[in-house]
């Protein structure tokens, strides 16, 4: 969907749905580039697609070897591709979910009430986990097994070993508003937004435009209303500041992988833990009056070594550490970056180290008491 979206927008600045790749120069492209800058996502997006589809036409339509070459340049070798604007942190605070949550629906003279589906909806992303809209609209009456919904995620499914498998167990808290959207027994899908939504796209946009009238109702400004990903967010930042569990923890109760996801296409997962830290943020939003701690959450979508920093004025404590042993460690200012830390370390290593040996490299920024640890190969990382 991206792909086509990517390739739309080129065709309408371009003014044509013929594209040539010969139409494609390094200077066509800056200036299709230049109109996205206003864009958050697609100045970024876009560009990478339209690159992906110029890679795979140059492998598919050339042969070096027999002298065929139709496509005869390739300008994405000058051109810089700017990154996305970051995404806004949406975590909204348990105050702001208990205002929301419990808020009178406004009147509407709709049928079905949007505003009642967006809050909805809302209350089963927040209760499940974080589930995704796309997720829920596709859960089907096999995915429900002795009150636990089993799923893949269709975000990252065709790109982790395990399929981003995730179990969660419904509380009883939510089992009203699950069961109010049950369908018939006769529908292979486990809910009936199917019967009122083409596809999860309509769907997702419904439910955003339902969460928005009630925001709407409540005063809030256009800009600080919420969507349905803001109680996703919100689940993993409450769950981190106020239900004390750890970065680790959040990630695998929201399914994201967090570098583990080799381990967890062989290993049999107990999802139980995610199941119980659920329970925590529900009992903690609709249970407790307590205020929520906002603003020590870290994105989870960001590398944890991205806070670490060290500059030359910093004193830094590097260790090389093999079988658990310390085989060289260093203490001083002057460094710039993590590789020059390991790069002073590395002479340091005994030569009796086996190749294709692995060794950890601990650094420590010492005067903000922060570290992180790297691991590099004998005969390929150093």
């Amino acid at each position: 969907k991206n792909y086509k979206y990517a390739v739309e927008n080129l065709e309408r600045y371009i003014g044509s749905n013929k594209l040539m790749f010969g139409q494609l120069t390094s200077a066509v492209l800056k200036k299709w580039i230049e109109s996205l800058r206003n864009t958050n996502r697609a100045k970024e997006m876009y560009p990478i697609n339209i690159r992906q589809i110029f890679k795979a036409a140059i492998v598919e339509l050339n042969d070096e070897e027999k002298g065929i070459v139709k496509i005869k340049f390739n300008p994405w070798n000058k051109i810089k591709i700017p990154k996305a604007d970051k995404t806004t942190q949406r975590a909204i605070s348990a105050e702001a979910c208990r205002e929301f949550f419990n808020r009178p629906l406004p009147q509407t003279k709709m049928l079905s009430s949007l505003p009642e589906l967006g809050r909805d909806v809302a209350l089963l992303v927040l209760c499940l986990g974080g589930i995704n809209t796309a997720d829920l609209y596709a859960l089907k009456k096999s995915d429900f097994n002795n009150g636990v919904i089993g799923y893949k995620r269709a975000k990252t499914r065709h790109c982790r070993a395990d399929e981003a498998y995730i179990e969660m167990r419904v509380e009883p808290f939510i089992q009203p508003i699950f069961d109010k959207y049950l369908a018939s027994e006769d529908d292979e899908f486990l809910f009936t937004f199917h019967n009122r939504y083409c596809d999860h796209d309509s769907f997702c946009a419904n439910v955003n435009n339902g969460i928005k009238k009630i925001c709407e109702d409540m005063g809030m400004e256009r800009e600080y209303r919420y969507c349905v990903y803001t109680f996703r967010h919100t689940w993993g930042t409450i769950a981190q500041n106020d239900c004390e569990a750890n970065l680790y923890e959040v990630a695998f109760g929201m399914n994201h992988s967090r570098g583990l996801n080799v381990t967890r296409g062989y290993v049999k997962i107990d999802f139980s833990p995610a199941w119980t830290l659920n329970a925590k943020v529900i009992d903690f939003i609709f249970f407790t009056e307590k205020e929520s701690k906002q603003g020590k959450a870290k994105d989870l979508d960001e590398r944890q070594d991205k806070y670490f920093r060290i500059s030359p004025k910093m004193l830094v404590q590097g260790r090389a550490y093999f079988k658990g042993k310390v085989l060289a460690e260093i203490m001083d200012t002057g460094y710039s970056n993590v590789e020059q830390v390991i790069s002073a370390l590395v002479p340091m290593l005994p030569d009796s180290i086996p190749m294709r040996a692995a060794i950890q490299f601990r650094i420590d920024n010492l005067d903000h008491e922060t570290h992180v640890v790297y691991e590099r190969t004998k005969g390929k990382g150093f």
